[in-house]
This record gives structure tokens, sequence and C-alpha cells, in this order.
């Protein structure tokens, strides 16, 4: 197939541009961007030296054209042919690990901005390229989805993935539930559930623990721990303090049941 003669090693200069891109990703940045130079120099086209650009870029709006130019240029490189046919089966593929880099990128950019709708269609377009969703975006699209009311979505994704029973994202489904239809034993019940999955989150949303600025948060987190607990109530707590009388369900809660 075309990709595959495109991404071929036997092709010298886009395979030693992205050997030098992996590199780059592995040393401090006053010597990567040096490596990206040389990437962009051998394959213009890189689609991950694009991506590393743009993960150092700070600021925001330039860090999303960067990713728009990214996934644009790695859906170029695909061909709409190969796009079509491998739809289902992403992320398998080597080749297409750039471009899925490059719309994650995007999602998260337009998620930064502001741009909320635009953020779950780019997330939506990712489960549909790649249903295994090797990348986890699943979990970030059901904090959107709920935050937006987009109830119906929501539950489809649940049923397809089980989010309800994934670990501290039933913490998702426990807030889903108290937004639908309200305070009551269906959400109490929902949202003891997610307290045995992880017992931290709870005192990072109602205010007893402070929770870390992104940037700042643990590059790993093993299940039930702590560390978890910090990484999704930074990334939800926007869902949580902007669903009304959310945070005083949680505090009561755990008053009543002496957690």
């Amino acid at each position: 197939m075309e990709i595959f003669e495109k991404f071929d090693s036997s092709n010298n200069k886009k395979f030693e541009a992205q050997e030098l891109v992996y590199d780059a990703w592995e040393v401090p940045y006053n010597k990567g961007i040096k490596l990206i130079k040389s990437a962009l120099k051998l394959d213009p086209d890189n689609v991950d030296a694009y991506n590393y650009l743009a993960e150092y870029e700070t600021d925001k709006y330039k860090r999303l054209a960067i990713y728009k130019y990214a996934a644009d240029l790695g859906e170029k490189t695909l061909g709409k042919k190969f796009i079509k046919e491998n739809t289902g089966y992403f992320w398998g593929i080597i080749e297409t690990r750039p471009y899925m880099r490059a719309l994650q990128g995007l999602a998260e950019s337009l998620l930064e901005t502001g741009k909320l709708h635009d953020s779950i269609k780019i997330y939506e377009k990712m489960l549909k390229l790649n249903p295994n969703d090797n990348q986890g975006v699943r979990f970030v699209l059901s904090i959107l989805l709920v935050k937006l009311n987009e109830f119906s979505k929501f539950e489809k994704l649940n049923k397809e993935y089980g989010l309800s029973a994934s670990g501290v994202y039933a913490y998702t489904y426990a807030i889903y539930v108290f937004k639908k239809y309200g305070p009551g034993e269906q959400a109490d019940n929902a949202l003891k559930y997610s307290i045995e999955m992880n017992p931290y989150v709870i005192d990072y949303l109602i205010g007893e623990k402070r929770i870390p600025d992104l940037n700042y948060l643990p590059p790993y987190a093993a299940l039930g721990s702590e560390e978890e607990g910090m990484i999704y109530a930074a990334i939800s707590k926007d869902l949580w303090k902007g669903t009304r009388k959310a945070i005083k369900w949680l505090k009561e809660f755990k008053n009543r049941t002496d957690l």
C-alpha cells in the first residue's frame, strides 16, 4: 500500500527524520529542538516533529494552531483512502500514531481554549478510528459529555466501555446520576461505589486537599492510589464545581457516612 511505502524504513530520509524525533523526546529541550530542526530538514512533512513543537509551545493559541497543522498534515499524509480502509484499526498500525498523537493534542488544545464542543468532535473521531482507545481519550470525553449534559452520548459511551466500573472514573458516572436524577439513593450508591474505587478523590474535590495545577500532576498513578485521585480531581474539577450543589452533596455524604 502507498502509505507503507511512505513510511518504509528503506525511505531513508523519512526513517531518519522519525528516529531523530524519537531521540528528541528523550533529551532536554535545548538538545531536542536541534534534533527536530534536523528532522524537518530531512522530512518537512514529519507529523511528530510538529507534535513536539506544539508540546513545548507555551502560548495555548499557538499550540492549538500547531496541533491543527499537524493533524491536517497527518490526514493528508495518510490519505483519505487509507483512513477509510483502516478506520477501526488505528494505533495498531504504527504509521497512524503520529496522526493520532496530533489529534489528541488538538483535542486537548481545543479544550484548553474553551472550545469544548470541537474537542468532543475530535475525541469522538479518535474513538471511531481506534475503538480500542489505546490513548485513553474516552475518560476525558466522558467528563466533557456529562459537563455539557450530553447524557445520551455519555450513556452510549458508558455502555460500550463500562465507565461506571472503570476505577476512579466511576466518579464521572456518579455525577452523571446526580445531574440527571438528582440527589437520592441512586446517586448515593454510585458515589459510594466511586469512593470504594478511590477514597482520595473526595477530599480534593471538597477542598480539604489542594488540587495541583495540571502541569504538576504525577506522570504515573497506581489504581486506587492518592496520585490517581489527585489526577482525576484535577481534570474533572470544573465538572464538579460547575454542577449546582454537587460539592455540597459530597460534603454531606462524607459527613453522613463518617468517611
